[in-house]
């Protein structure tokens, strides 16, 4: 019995990311995908149940209040994994304007409607895509995120 990939631990350099996402065509929906995957640290299922509705852009927020999942082929929006899941991520201005750009080429978008109406394997997929078209060492979409969490939750 071989160990499970959930000990293994992976992740990008900045220079590995940009490398990355210079792959990917500016302002289409994968890049914003994995612009606030890589920048707000958040979960895959967090990411997947986004709407317009959870970002504050006055004052430069992401609301995490939920998550989705794919069960029995049926979208389901629950709570986050725990309690402490439930927050608010300060984010950088240049990733609220991407959003807010993005939003503009869906013109009357539902706000309560998810961002990004795909499911985690489509997700998947499209990180292996761009892993081999730019080179970069293969990672899980999960592992995007640890750049930004390790220094964040040092600072508790």
């Amino acid at each position: 019995m071989g160990k499970s990939d959930a000990n293994k631990l992976e992740f990008w350099t900045k220079t590995e990311y940009d490398r990355f996402i210079a792959g990917i065509e500016p302002g289409s929906e994968d890049y914003l995908i994995f612009e606030i995957l890589f920048w707000t640290g958040i979960r895959e299922g967090e990411l997947l149940a986004l709407s317009l509705s959870d970002f504050d852009m006055s004052g430069n927020l992401l609301h995490i209040n939920k998550t989705y999942n794919r069960i029995r082929k049926r979208d389901v929006i629950d709570t986050p994994k725990t309690e402490n899941s439930v927050r608010t991520i300060d984010i950088p201005n240049f990733l609220k304007e991407e959003v807010q750009e993005y939003s503009k080429k869906h013109y009357g978008f539902p706000e309560d409607h998810r961002l990004f109406p795909i499911v985690a394997r489509t997700l998947q997929k499209r990180l292996k895509k761009y892993e081999a078209l730019t080179g970069v060492k293969p990672i899980r979409v999960h592992d995007i995120r640890h750049p930004y969490v390790k220094p964040t939750t040092k600072n508790l």
